[in-house]
């Protein structure tokens, strides 16, 4: 299996855990992350998209997906 960068470094196959990226791995990462959108949770927009943000995500998401096709948890909601 081919290492995760060309030099070797960041393996996660063959590194110890203790040792894996000093930029952070998945798991820590999405620790940090924020919770999922719920279209259900009062003022949302707010909540989630920075309130002022939201119509401007929701003009970006219109243009670039004028079919609905794409949606997820992390995607502005039509």
């Amino acid at each position: 299996m081919a290492p995760s960068f060309a030099n070797g470094t960041c393996n996660p196959f063959y590194t110890p855990v203790s040792k894996l990226c000093t930029l952070g791995n998945y798991i820590s990462l999405s620790q940090h992350a924020r919770p999922h959108p719920d279209p259900y949770h009062p003022n949302f927009q707010r909540a989630f998209y920075c309130g002022a943000n939201y119509p401007s995500l929701i003009r970006i998401k219109a243009k670039y997906d004028p079919q609905d096709v794409l949606y997820g948890g992390r995607t502005a909601v039509p």
